[in-house]
């Protein structure tokens, strides 16, 4: 009972989304997040000073979607700090036992989260996923986690296979092995 309690805590996965005036995308970005075949527990949307009308868009989708069961929604506002500081600040406010970031005029595939999950469950040694990403009509797919390490580009060649996809370029790293692939990313 111990083991199934743990592996569930392990499936909390909250999603982070730092945004600034993206009014016109953030409602497809948003229900991305909420198509996924894993559901996660919160969405934190930081709102990095916008001007335009995104706040009322979050609060317009929030309403419609905060009550389901087993997921929040945190609206955060900050004066404008950049993308960066806005995602530590969704970091610094997530609780899920893993955190997922998805740029604010994106999409995710809606098997995304489950099939990262399924990579994690798979590997005791893996700590991080990342993610390939389609621009669409471009071929072949592009990945910031080719380099010269072998072990990379297998787990890659898995990622494509399994077509997880984002359009956000993730580096991906694997862990602790990582020490073999010194030099990848520069």
């Amino acid at each position: 009972m111990v083991e199934v309690a743990r592996a569930q805590a392990l499936e909390r996965v909250s999603v982070v989304i730092p945004t600034h005036n993206r009014a016109q995308t953030l409602p497809r970005t948003l229900e991305s997040v909420w198509a996924q075949t894993h559901r996660p527990i919160e969405l934190i949307l930081v709102d990095d000073g916008s001007t335009d009308a995104t706040s009322q868009v979050v609060a317009d989708w929030a309403a419609q979607h905060e009550a389901a069961p087993d997921f929040v929604v945190r609206r955060l506002y900050q004066d404008n700090a950049g993308a960066n500081a806005a995602r530590n600040r969704g970091i610094a406010a997530a609780e899920g036992a893993y955190v997922a970031f998805l740029d604010s005029d994106d999409r995710w595939q809606p098997d995304k989260l489950a099939k990262q999950l399924a990579l994690l469950r798979g590997d005791a040694r893996m700590g991080v996923t990342g993610t390939v990403y389609l621009i669409a009509g471009e071929l072949p797919l592009k990945s910031s986690a080719l380099g010269p390490c072998q072990r990379a580009r297998d787990r890659t060649a898995l990622l494509e296979r399994e077509r997880i996809f984002s359009s956000q370029e993730t580096e991906v790293t694997w862990l602790p092995d990582t020490s073999e692939c010194r030099g990848w990313g520069r």
